[in-house]
Protein backbone atom coordinates (compact mmCIF):
# COMPACT_ATOMS: atom_id res chain seq x y z
CA UNK A 1 0.00 0.00 0.00
CA UNK A 2 2.80 2.40 -1.07
CA UNK A 3 0.21 4.80 -2.41
CA UNK A 4 -1.78 4.78 1.19
CA UNK A 5 -1.84 7.00 4.29
CA UNK A 6 -0.09 6.19 7.48
CA UNK A 7 -3.82 6.05 8.93
CA UNK A 8 -4.63 3.12 5.99
CA UNK A 9 -1.92 1.26 7.08
CA UNK A 10 -3.58 1.20 10.75
CA UNK A 11 -6.61 0.33 9.85
CA UNK A 12 -4.93 -3.00 7.51
CA UNK A 13 -1.95 -3.66 10.50
CA UNK A 14 -5.68 -3.65 12.59
CA UNK A 15 -7.69 -6.07 10.42
CA UNK A 16 -4.74 -8.20 9.79
CA UNK A 17 -4.78 -9.15 13.67
CA UNK A 18 -1.03 -7.97 13.66
CA UNK A 19 0.69 -7.57 17.00
CA UNK A 20 2.88 -5.05 15.72
CA UNK A 21 4.26 -3.30 12.15
CA UNK A 22 7.10 -1.56 10.37
CA UNK A 23 6.91 1.74 8.97
CA UNK A 24 8.75 3.42 5.96
CA UNK A 25 10.44 7.07 7.30
CA UNK A 26 9.10 8.44 3.42
CA UNK A 27 5.52 7.98 5.24
CA UNK A 28 6.34 9.58 8.17
CA UNK A 29 7.96 12.86 6.47
CA UNK A 30 3.84 12.51 4.61
CA UNK A 31 2.35 12.37 7.58
CA UNK A 32 4.44 15.36 9.15
CA UNK A 33 4.21 16.84 5.95
CA UNK A 34 0.02 17.46 6.43
CA UNK A 35 0.81 18.90 9.80
CA UNK A 36 0.45 15.68 12.30
CA UNK A 37 2.61 14.69 15.19
CA UNK A 38 4.84 11.75 15.83
CA UNK A 39 3.69 11.19 19.10
CA UNK A 40 -0.17 11.54 17.79
CA UNK A 41 1.10 9.01 15.19
CA UNK A 42 3.04 6.87 18.13
CA UNK A 43 -0.39 6.49 20.31
CA UNK A 44 -2.67 5.88 17.43
CA UNK A 45 -0.88 2.98 16.28
CA UNK A 46 -0.50 1.25 19.71
CA UNK A 47 -4.06 2.05 20.03
CA UNK A 48 -4.84 0.10 17.37
CA UNK A 49 -2.86 -2.98 18.84
CA UNK A 50 0.01 -2.90 16.24
CA UNK A 51 2.53 -0.41 17.64
CA UNK A 52 5.31 0.61 15.33
CA UNK A 53 8.39 -1.16 16.16
CA UNK A 54 10.66 -1.34 13.12
CA UNK A 55 11.71 1.81 11.01
CA UNK A 56 12.54 0.57 7.44
CA UNK A 57 14.48 1.27 5.60
CA UNK A 58 17.69 3.61 6.07
CA UNK A 59 19.66 3.58 2.89
CA UNK A 60 21.76 6.62 3.14
CA UNK A 61 24.48 4.90 4.65
CA UNK A 62 27.31 3.83 2.55
CA UNK A 63 30.09 5.21 1.18
CA UNK A 64 29.20 6.40 -2.84
CA UNK A 65 25.46 6.25 -2.13
CA UNK A 66 23.56 7.86 -4.69
CA UNK A 67 19.72 7.22 -6.22
CA UNK A 68 19.67 5.39 -9.68
CA UNK A 69 18.35 8.05 -12.11
CA UNK A 70 15.54 5.01 -13.07
CA UNK A 71 13.98 5.70 -10.02
CA UNK A 72 10.34 7.74 -9.95
CA UNK A 73 9.20 10.57 -7.90
CA UNK A 74 7.42 8.03 -5.33
CA UNK A 75 10.81 5.76 -4.99
CA UNK A 76 13.08 8.37 -4.78
CA UNK A 77 11.39 9.52 -1.52
CA UNK A 78 11.33 5.83 -0.48
CA UNK A 79 15.28 5.82 -0.36
CA UNK A 80 15.98 9.71 0.37
CA UNK A 81 15.82 10.44 4.11
CA UNK A 82 18.80 11.39 5.65
CA UNK A 83 20.50 9.13 8.78
CA UNK A 84 19.81 12.57 11.33
CA UNK A 85 16.21 12.47 10.35
CA UNK A 86 15.74 8.67 10.66
CA UNK A 87 17.00 8.33 13.60
CA UNK A 88 15.20 11.26 14.69
CA UNK A 89 11.95 9.16 13.64
CA UNK A 90 13.16 6.32 15.30
CA UNK A 91 13.76 8.22 18.61
CA UNK A 92 10.23 9.45 18.38
CA UNK A 93 8.11 6.81 17.67
CA UNK A 94 10.09 4.48 20.07
CA UNK A 95 10.64 1.98 17.23
CA UNK A 96 12.57 -1.21 18.74
CA UNK A 97 14.89 -1.81 15.42
CA UNK A 98 15.41 -0.13 12.42
CA UNK A 99 16.92 -1.95 8.74
CA UNK A 100 19.42 -0.81 6.69
CA UNK A 101 19.89 -1.80 2.95
CA UNK A 102 21.91 -1.69 -0.01
CA UNK A 103 19.95 -2.28 -3.41
CA UNK A 104 21.05 0.24 -6.02
CA UNK A 105 23.73 -1.59 -7.72
CA UNK A 106 27.00 0.46 -6.54
CA UNK A 107 29.56 -1.39 -5.08
CA UNK A 108 31.15 -0.84 -1.93
CA UNK A 109 33.97 -3.84 -1.07
CA UNK A 110 33.40 -5.60 2.03
CA UNK A 111 35.80 -3.82 4.46
CA UNK A 112 33.98 -0.51 3.56
CA UNK A 113 30.20 -1.64 4.40
CA UNK A 114 31.45 -3.29 7.61
CA UNK A 115 33.06 0.08 8.75
CA UNK A 116 29.96 2.12 7.77
CA UNK A 117 27.67 -0.79 9.34
CA UNK A 118 29.83 -0.40 12.77
CA UNK A 119 28.96 3.53 13.56
CA UNK A 120 25.41 3.05 12.47
CA UNK A 121 25.25 0.35 15.03
CA UNK A 122 26.57 2.22 17.75
CA UNK A 123 24.38 4.89 17.43
CA UNK A 124 21.77 2.52 17.42
CA UNK A 125 22.87 1.70 20.58
CA UNK A 126 22.73 5.12 22.61
CA UNK A 127 18.53 4.62 21.45
CA UNK A 128 18.88 0.89 22.63
CA UNK A 129 17.95 0.04 19.00
CA UNK A 130 18.47 -3.03 17.27
CA UNK A 131 20.18 -2.80 13.94
CA UNK A 132 19.44 -5.12 11.28
CA UNK A 133 21.48 -5.54 7.84
CA UNK A 134 18.46 -6.51 4.78
CA UNK A 135 20.70 -8.29 2.19
CA UNK A 136 19.38 -7.90 -1.30
CA UNK A 137 20.35 -9.60 -4.14
CA UNK A 138 21.88 -6.44 -6.23
CA UNK A 139 24.36 -4.04 -4.99
CA UNK A 140 27.19 -4.51 -1.76
CA UNK A 141 24.88 -7.02 0.15
CA UNK A 142 23.89 -9.49 -2.54
CA UNK A 143 23.56 -12.96 -0.39
CA UNK A 144 23.60 -14.14 2.97
CA UNK A 145 27.10 -15.39 3.08
CA UNK A 146 28.06 -11.72 2.51
CA UNK A 147 25.27 -10.05 5.22
CA UNK A 148 26.52 -12.49 7.66
CA UNK A 149 30.08 -11.90 6.82
CA UNK A 150 29.25 -7.85 7.89
CA UNK A 151 27.07 -8.53 11.28
CA UNK A 152 30.00 -10.92 12.32
CA UNK A 153 33.09 -8.61 11.55
CA UNK A 154 31.13 -5.79 12.97
CA UNK A 155 30.68 -8.10 15.99
CA UNK A 156 28.33 -4.96 17.55
CA UNK A 157 25.87 -7.06 20.00
CA UNK A 158 22.96 -4.92 18.43
CA UNK A 159 23.70 -5.81 15.16
CA UNK A 160 22.14 -8.52 13.47
CA UNK A 161 20.32 -9.57 10.46
CA UNK A 162 16.75 -9.63 9.00
CA UNK A 163 15.82 -12.55 6.34
CA UNK A 164 13.45 -11.70 3.84
CA UNK A 165 12.17 -14.26 2.13
CA UNK A 166 11.97 -12.74 -1.21
CA UNK A 167 15.24 -11.46 -1.77
CA UNK A 168 16.51 -14.86 -0.27
CA UNK A 169 15.12 -16.89 -3.01
CA UNK A 170 15.83 -14.34 -5.52
CA UNK A 171 19.46 -14.14 -5.36
CA UNK A 172 21.68 -17.19 -4.08
CA UNK A 173 19.56 -19.47 -1.08
CA UNK A 174 22.48 -20.53 1.16
CA UNK A 175 20.58 -23.24 3.54
CA UNK A 176 23.40 -25.11 4.80
CA UNK A 177 24.90 -21.81 5.58
CA UNK A 178 21.32 -20.81 7.28
CA UNK A 179 21.40 -23.80 9.72
CA UNK A 180 24.31 -22.98 11.03
CA UNK A 181 23.91 -19.44 12.10
CA UNK A 182 23.26 -18.27 15.30
CA UNK A 183 19.17 -17.92 15.80
CA UNK A 184 19.27 -14.87 17.86
CA UNK A 185 21.37 -12.84 15.01
CA UNK A 186 18.50 -12.88 12.59
CA UNK A 187 16.47 -10.13 14.42
CA UNK A 188 13.85 -10.37 12.04
CA UNK A 189 12.35 -12.57 9.18
CA UNK A 190 10.30 -10.65 6.63
CA UNK A 191 7.94 -13.22 4.83
CA UNK A 192 6.74 -12.55 0.99
CA UNK A 193 6.27 -14.93 -2.05
CA UNK A 194 6.07 -14.72 -5.66
CA UNK A 195 6.14 -16.45 -9.21
CA UNK A 196 9.31 -18.74 -9.84
CA UNK A 197 9.86 -16.41 -12.75
CA UNK A 198 10.92 -12.96 -12.53
CA UNK A 199 7.97 -10.67 -14.00
CA UNK A 200 8.13 -7.15 -15.56
CA UNK A 201 11.19 -7.58 -17.46
CA UNK A 202 13.54 -7.05 -14.80
CA UNK A 203 14.38 -8.00 -10.92
CA UNK A 204 14.23 -4.59 -9.99
CA UNK A 205 10.60 -4.24 -11.21
CA UNK A 206 9.98 -7.94 -9.70
CA UNK A 207 10.45 -6.89 -6.49
CA UNK A 208 8.74 -3.55 -6.73
CA UNK A 209 5.33 -4.65 -8.47
CA UNK A 210 5.28 -8.12 -8.18
CA UNK A 211 5.61 -9.57 -5.18
CA UNK A 212 2.56 -12.11 -3.39
CA UNK A 213 1.38 -12.65 -0.18
CA UNK A 214 3.09 -15.49 1.92
CA UNK A 215 2.06 -18.92 0.07
CA UNK A 216 0.27 -17.23 -2.76
CA UNK A 217 3.31 -17.97 -4.57
CA UNK A 218 5.88 -20.41 -5.67
CA UNK A 219 8.91 -20.17 -3.22
CA UNK A 220 9.36 -23.24 -0.81
CA UNK A 221 8.47 -20.89 2.51
CA UNK A 222 7.16 -23.75 5.11
CA UNK A 223 11.35 -25.37 3.92
CA UNK A 224 12.99 -22.48 4.88
CA UNK A 225 11.01 -21.47 7.80
CA UNK A 226 11.45 -25.10 9.39
CA UNK A 227 15.53 -23.91 9.11
CA UNK A 228 14.90 -20.70 10.90
CA UNK A 229 13.01 -22.52 13.04
CA UNK A 230 15.30 -24.99 14.21
CA UNK A 231 18.06 -22.93 15.04
CA UNK A 232 15.80 -20.47 17.26
CA UNK A 233 15.45 -17.62 14.23
CA UNK A 234 11.73 -17.07 14.55
CA UNK A 235 10.76 -14.59 16.54
CA UNK A 236 10.09 -12.15 14.89
CA UNK A 237 8.47 -12.53 11.22
CA UNK A 238 5.76 -10.27 9.46
CA UNK A 239 4.40 -10.16 5.98
CA UNK A 240 5.71 -7.70 3.07
CA UNK A 241 4.34 -7.10 -0.06
CA UNK A 242 5.74 -4.76 -2.79
CA UNK A 243 2.62 -5.19 -5.17
CA UNK A 244 0.48 -3.61 -7.78
CA UNK A 245 -2.46 -5.39 -7.04
CA UNK A 246 -2.34 -5.05 -3.24
CA UNK A 247 -2.08 -1.28 -3.66
CA UNK A 248 -5.06 -1.90 -5.33
CA UNK A 249 -7.31 -3.20 -2.84
CA UNK A 250 -8.90 -2.24 0.18
CA UNK A 251 -7.05 -1.74 3.21
CA UNK A 252 -8.52 -3.66 5.83
CA UNK A 253 -9.70 -6.22 3.06
CA UNK A 254 -5.37 -6.50 2.07
CA UNK A 255 -4.39 -6.72 6.30
CA UNK A 256 -6.92 -9.52 6.88
CA UNK A 257 -5.92 -11.41 3.81
CA UNK A 258 -2.55 -10.97 4.31
CA UNK A 259 -2.71 -11.56 8.29
CA UNK A 260 -4.73 -15.03 7.74
CA UNK A 261 -1.87 -16.25 4.38
CA UNK A 262 1.16 -15.22 7.17
CA UNK A 263 -0.59 -17.11 10.26
CA UNK A 264 -1.51 -20.33 7.85
CA UNK A 265 1.85 -20.32 6.76
CA UNK A 266 3.50 -20.09 10.46
CA UNK A 267 0.95 -22.88 11.45
CA UNK A 268 2.76 -25.25 8.54
CA UNK A 269 5.74 -24.47 9.36
CA UNK A 270 5.68 -25.38 12.90
CA UNK A 271 3.35 -28.80 12.40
Amino acid sequence: MRNRSLAEWLVAAQAGGFAAQSVFPSHITAWLAEGHTLPCLREQARAGGAPFTILDPLTRWLPRWRLPAYMNAEERAFQETDPDTFFEYAAELQVESLSVIDGFGQRNDLGEVVNAFQPICDRGRELDLRVQLEFMPFGSIPDLATGWEIVRRAARENGGLVLDTYHYFRGYPQPELLAQLPGEKIFAVQVGDAATAVQGGSLYNDQMHFRQAPSEGDFPLVELLRTLGAIGGLRNVGPELFSDEADGLDPAALGARVGTATRRLLAAAVA
